[in-house]
Order: C-alpha cells, then sequence, then structure tokens
C-alpha cells in the first residue's frame, strides 16, 4: 500500500497498514482555547450569564457570536463554570464521605480520607467557607 485511499475511513485500516504512513505531528498554541474566538466570520464578543440551579446562583462570562448567538467558553471560563456544575452535582446527588467530627477539647476537626489526600502536604492551607451553619466548601490550597 503506498497511498492513503481518501474513500477509505481510517477505521478500515489494519494496524500494519497505518504503521507504514508518516507520523503527523502538530502543536497547540497556549493561547488556543483562550478567546475571543472566529465564528461566522467575525470575533466574538464577552457578554455575562447567570444560571440558577438548586437555589445557587451562578454568574460567568461566555464569548457570544454576535450573528447566530453561540456561546463559547475559553478554558478559564470553563474550569470556573465545570467547579459550579461540580458543586452542584454534589449537592444534588449528594456526594460524600462520611466521617466523625472530632473534638479535642479546644477545636472541632475532621480527618479527610487517603482516597482524596494523596496530593495533599503539611505546608497547605485551608479555606472554609460558610454556606450555612453546618454547611461549608473546604479548599485545599
Amino acid at each position: 500500500m503506498d497511498e492513503w485511499k481518501k474513500d477509505k475511513p481510517y477505521y478500515d485500516y489494519s494496524v500494519e497498514e497505518l504503521e507504514k504512513f508518516p507520523i503527523v505531528k502538530f502543536e497547540i498554541a497556549k493561547d488556543a482555547f483562550d478567546g475571543p474566538f472566529s465564528c461566522c466570520h467575525t470575533k466574538t464578543q464577552k457578554v455575562r450569564k447567570k444560571k440558577i440551579l438548586n437555589h445557587i446562583t451562578f454568574e460567568y462570562e461566555v464569548w457570544r457570536c454576535p450573528k447566530c448567538k453561540t456561546d463559547y467558553l475559553d478554558s478559564k471560563q470553563a474550569r470556573i463554570y465545570e467547579k459550579f456544575y461540580f458543586i452542584n452535582k454534589a449537592i444534588e446527588e449528594e456526594i460524600k464521605f462520611k466521617r466523625n467530627l472530632n473534638y479535642d477539647g479546644h477545636n472541632y476537626f475532621v480527618r479527610f480520607p487517603n482516597e482524596v489526600t494523596h496530593n495533599w502536604h503539611k505546608k497547605m492551607t485551608v479555606s472554609i467557607i460558610p454556606v450555612a451553619s453546618n454547611e461549608f466548601f473546604v479548599k485545599i490550597e
């Protein structure tokens, strides 16, 4: 087999046939997933949006095409949006690790399971964000 057949889908080739073709290499630019983006031959514009799920209001920004009104998230926006959905999913499905609340005579404390602490070290700090009198978000930094 000397040439690639354009009408033959890649998945119809055997591994041996694919190994005869040169390796294709490409690089993705650092800012490839940063806005603004192009859509409908025009640049997208930043627009603020709001979403309410389970009584949690989430405000975020998207890149919107002024012509077709399609919304795009850049990499930073996508990470923020992903956190919002993770928190919402945890609340809806009650994803949790059950642990006893401990008291040493001065402070209450909780031990975290090994499944979530494998990348932690002693110099990290903890941010505790109160949501209600008995609900908190904990961020390890």
